[in-house]
């Protein structure tokens, strides 16, 4: 849930770093702004965009700090982003460097004539890619925000322009911001008149996000909903009321979803079915609900499209649903599923022991499924997203933990992996009985179909109190976007038990 909350927080990096236009000088000159970061209106922690201008050359950076809590344990999320271009918007270099609870990752992308060189650092771990740069019909921070400065002032009511960072990956993302009205709008406690706009990225189309900024194009407050559940805002603000004492929110908790009847021996379930329901009938909702997938030991079934409900079978003892075949990435390393890591490849071997190396895959993924739920000795939620390498070194986490984990020793085995994030039945977690509560766990490609592997939670067999709602190779280019396809079901649905009874 954290990384999810990050990655709603990401959004605003690449097209509204506040900064004003800065005049042609071959002198260091600097716009700094500082916005305070709330949940549902409560402080959590502040951002700060500066633009510095030396010469010829234009540095743009974003620093985000903030807390949130996963049940009593509170996770610190830091993340920095700079790019840097020249006066007439010639991208030279974006870095990122983002540390979630410890976990820390850089990643760095320095532009070439043809290519893009793409850098990154966990630990003593450094992997560089090249790329050919395909796609030049974007705009570095700077000269997408005199882009549109200009727009607004001519008097566009649409602006749209697509921008770059190292932290979302080498794919360009489209911004779409359309004009809804001009209105008066409180900053703690005091009244400005601000132009509102809707903001949509092609990162997160389900996530639309509301704006508003003065006649220069700076922005004043930025807000967005993790569906039913929270509302995030960023809020103009001076450097005191930005760093003034938070309230971390619990984000856990409160995603949990009760059913409406108990399930005996979960682990032990081979066949169930649910009755998946909205509860709040938008369009977002019923898009989201209508996009959950046939995958694995999973099928769906649809009345329409609109329909508020879906219903759900989950049977391990019928056919793999026939699903599309996997993508070079899911066989590739990445910055969170890095099988090219020394420590991953060590404990793939290991885990797989004697094991014939012309064993079928599946005897293959169930000895590493085993390895990795024995693996791990510290399991917690004090880890706010870590690495397979960095499991790897510290046998510590929780689900997302065992799942990129075994993700990348599959890989290490030439098996095709994803990771799944989804909802499993729990006899308890936080306080809480007998609930639905949000979880990761892997795929594998085996025999021609997705096959489930849940490492934290059955180390022998998977079980039917598994619902998935997206999946995910975690490549460089999409590492938000399969959870962010399900942000709009947050505190928006209902499950009802039809089977087993």
């Amino acid at each position: 849930m954290p990384r999810l909350f990050t990655a709603l927080l990401l959004l605003a990096l690449p097209t509204f770093d506040g900064t004003a236009a800065v005049a042609p000088s071959d002198e260091t000159t600097e716009v700094d702004r500082w916005y305070a970061a709330l949940v549902d209106g409560k402080p959590v922690g502040w951002m700060r965009s500066r633009l510095v201008r030396r010469g010829s050359k234009l540095e743009t950076t974003n620093v985000q700090k903030m807390s949130v809590r996963r049940g009593a344990l509170t996770i610190d999320i830091e993340i920095e982003e700079t790019f840097l271009e020249t006066a007439d918007g010639v991208p030279l270099m974006s870095r990122s460097v983002q540390n979630f609870a410890g976990q820390k990752i850089s990643r760095t992308m320095h532009f070439a004539d043809d290519v893009i060189i793409f850098t990154t650092r966990q630990r003593d771990h450094t992997r560089t890619e090249q790329f050919p740069i395909t796609d030049r019909e974007w705009l570095p921070p700077a000269a997408a925000e005199r882009y549109a400065r200009s727009q607004l002032a001519r008097g566009a009511k649409t602006i749209r322009f697509r921008t770059i960072t190292a932290l979302v990956g080498r794919k360009p993302v489209m911004s779409n911001h359309e004009y809804v009205s001009t209105e008066p709008i409180e900053l703690f406690g005091r009244t400005v008149t601000a132009q509102r706009w809707k903001v949509v990225t092609s990162i997160a189309s389900t996530v639309p996000m509301t704006t508003w900024i003065d006649d220069e194009w700076n922005m004043l407050k930025t807000t967005m909903s993790l569906g039913g559940l929270i509302e995030v805002s960023f809020v103009a603000a001076d450097e005191k009321l930005a760093k003034r004492s938070i309230e971390p929110p619990e984000l856990v908790a409160r995603t949990l979803l009760v059913p409406d009847r108990l399930i005996a021996a979960p682990r032990k379930v081979r066949s169930a079915t649910y009755m998946v329901s909205v509860t709040n009938d938008t369009a977002e909702a019923r898009g989201a609900l209508a996009r959950l997938p046939d995958a694995g030991y999973q099928r769906v079934h649809r009345d329409g499209a609109s329909s508020r409900s879906v219903r759900i079978t989950v049977d391990l003892d019928r056919d793999l649903a026939s699903g599309a075949p996997p993508r070079p990435a899911c066989l590739r390393p990445s910055t969170m599923i890095n099988s090219d890591h020394p420590a991953v490849i060590a404990l793939a071997r290991k885990a797989l022991g004697d094991t014939p190396d012309d064993a079928p895959d599946r005897v293959r993924a169930r000895a590493l499924c085993r390895f990795a739920h024995g693996f791990m000795k510290q399991r917690d939620l004090s880890v706010g997203f870590a690495s397979a390498s960095e499991v790897a070194e510290t046998a510590q986490g929780d689900c997302t933990e065992f799942g990129v984990l075994l993700a990348a020793m599959l890989r290490v085995t030439r098996i095709p992996s994803r990771t799944v994030s989804g909802l499993v039945y729990t006899e308890s977690f936080l306080g809480q009985s007998h609930v639905f509560g949000y979880h990761m766990w892997t795929q594998a490609w085996i025999d021609g179909r997705w096959m489930d592997f849940d490492a934290a939670l059955n180390p022998t067999e998977f079980d039917a109190t598994h619902i998935t709602m997206s999946t995910s190779a975690w490549s460089d280019d999409d590492t938000v976007e399969g959870m962010l396809e399900v942000i709009p079901l947050f505190g928006q649905l209902s499950i009802r038990v039809q089977t087993p009874r």
